[in-house]
């Protein structure tokens, strides 16, 4: 517990030169998220949270980062615990962490996203959402018991995994915080946003819609999931 405070609170300010230091420990920290001990659990979720943030604007090191299996242990994770009589092993803040880690891996990596979409992730938002998917119950939804924020990581890593709007369809004031660097730095032409060439926003854009063409069934079950 004190060992894992410690890396805690070394990941609070990473300097950018830092990161093959940190990414050795990744893989530990990863599988200490399967830890039975919450406060152990708690430290691992936020060195990883603040790892990934560190490095959120580097899609190399976020790939990295979710081919330790991160992405699959954090949804997991914040899956078990909403099914399992409200984040019983979480904190609220830890538990909404883990979204926004989530959401971090889908914004910049391509890898992150493939899996969160090839996991489900929808009808696991879907399950926290109305609770563990009783979407009949005509009781009040367990949603509107949410902290606010936490409600706002949960419709942002739903939005982070869909395909950016075409272009002229819609503007959103880009003082939102829904306008991600990534979606707004397409190039003027609106076609050559699925061009394989590119600078260097593209090749995650179009990652992403390469999976959702490909696999059209994932955007399908995606609408079903979360907008009825």
């Amino acid at each position: 517990r004190v060992a894992l405070s410690t890396a805690a609170n070394m990941c609070k300010k990473l300097p950018s030169d830092a990161s093959d230091f940190v990414m050795e420990a990744v893989p530990l920290l990863t599988n200490l998220l399967q830890y039975h001990d919450s406060k152990v659990l708690e430290h691992a979720s936020v060195c990883l949270t603040r790892i990934a943030e560190a490095f959120a604007s580097s899609s190399d090191k976020l790939d990295e980062l979710c081919n330790h299996g991160l992405v699959t242990q954090a949804a997991s994770l914040i899956s078990n615990s909403s099914s399992g009589g409200g984040q019983a092993s979480l904190s609220t803040p830890t538990y909404t962490g883990l979204i926004r880690l989530l959401s971090t891996c889908a914004s910049g990596s391509p890898l992150g996203a493939k899996t969160l979409l090839l996991l489900g992730i929808s009808g696991i938002l879907k399950d926290i959402l109305s609770g563990s998917g009783v979407s009949s119950n005509a009781s009040v939804s367990p949603a509107l018991s949410r902290p606010p924020d936490q409600i706002f990581e949960i419709v942002n890593l739903a939005n982070e995994l869909l395909p950016p709007l075409p272009q002229g369809t819609i503007s959103l004031p880009v003082s939102t915080n829904f306008v991600k660097g990534p979606v707004i730095k397409k190039s003027p032409a609106g076609s050559s946003v699925q061009q394989e060439d590119t600078n260097g926003d593209v090749p995650e854009i179009s990652a992403r819609e390469k999976l959702l063409n490909e696999q059209s069934e994932l955007l399908r079950q995606f609408g079903m999931d979360l907008l009825p």
